[in-house]
């Protein structure tokens, strides 16, 4: 999970003279310091993956690296709010604010348990019952905070596994796999 955390006068500067791009439900946001707002975004993209991927394997140091990794979370900030934006114009888009806050908390939760047993994961129904969740909401859930099914996810999983143990890298848990 990515976590953006900002002081609301910065969005006020960065869409300074272009309120009408704003959204309505963003604009309490703009210079309003004591507003806490949380917004949760369905899918991490892959340019959001490699975005991380940059910031975490920063080449710099000093202030250069400070002004690199703000240019990075501008830019994973800027591809968060674009993903809200379309979902804003989309009609048939997956909305995560109609999710209740302890619903996304148990998608996260089962996506955690998920990650630690992708060699034995459990079923759909099962986990569904070990979050508290029934399978249906369980499932939209996943679409809608994660952008893939329980399924979709354990795969795309083991894929990063096979790709990274392929070109040589070490992951958490790949010593385990090793040896089994």
């Amino acid at each position: 999970m990515l976590t953006i955390e900002f002081e609301p006068q910065l969005l006020g500067t960065l869409v300074t003279g272009q309120p009408e791009s704003l959204p309505e439900w963003l604009e309490p946001l703009v210079g309003d310091a004591n507003q806490l707002t949380y917004f949760r975004t369905g899918t991490t993209t892959t340019t959001m993956q490699s975005v991380l991927q940059q910031t975490l394997n920063c080449p710099y140091e000093g202030l250069t690296k400070r002004m690199y990794l703000e240019g990075k979370v501008l830019e994973l900030m800027a591809l968060q709010f674009s993903q809200l934006l379309m979902a804003e114009k989309s009609p048939h888009s997956s909305d995560t604010r109609s999710l209740r806050s302890d619903e996304i908390d148990r998608i996260h939760h089962a996506r955690m348990l998920l990650g630690q047993n992708l060699d034995n994961p459990p079923s759909v129904l099962d986990l569904a019952r070990q979050v508290g969740l029934n399978r249906r909401k369980l499932n939209e859930g996943f679409r809608q905070v994660l952008g893939t099914t329980p399924f979709g996810y354990v795969r795309d999983r083991r894929l990063e596994q096979a790709q990274q143990l392929s070109t040589g890298q070490k992951m958490k848990g790949v010593e385990k796999l090793i040896c089994e």
